[in-house]
């Protein structure tokens, strides 16, 4: 009984949707060149034509820059909030410290990191890269707190 009812209201609400997009997109359902069917047959076709000129294009080597895969970058810029956190976790501090201890840290893992005092050349590469690391995250931190 529940069912049959809830069914009822889907297709009255699934009927009044399809006379809306009728009325909408200019649609006779009583002539018959002017149904959904037959509009969705039209763009059908055009979409088969425009992909066989697309492959024909293609296999004369004929495919423009326009149609060429094209590489967008999906990262976003980090929100302030985002710079601030990836900063106190690069000088390995809680997010609550005042800048007297994000200097103090600072310079204490800047003495430990120094490149100058790594014997391996490896390791001075890498702690060249932790300290640009460090120098990045501080210059940020001390703009906002200092």
């Amino acid at each position: 009984m529940v069912i049959d009812r809830l069914f009822n209201v889907l297709k009255a609400s699934l009927n009044d949707f399809i006379e809306k997009k009728e009325e909408e997109w200019g649609f006779d359902p009583y002539d018959e060149e002017s149904s959904i069917e037959t509009w969705l047959r039209k763009k059908e076709e055009e979409l088969r034509q425009r992909r066989e000129a697309r492959d024909q294009r293609k296999a004369s080597g004929d495919y423009g820059k326009q149609y060429q895969k094209r590489s967008y970058s999906t990262k976003r810029k980090p929100t302030a909030k985002e710079k601030e956190k990836k900063a106190f976790k690069d000088l390995e501090l809680t997010p609550t410290s005042d800048f007297k201890v994000i200097k103090k840290q600072y310079r204490k893992l800047m003495k430990k990191y120094h490149p100058d005092r790594q014997q391996d050349d490896k390791k001075r590469k890498a702690a060249e890269k932790v300290t640009a690391k460090l120098n990045q995250a501080y210059d940020y931190l001390e703009k906002v707190y200092g």
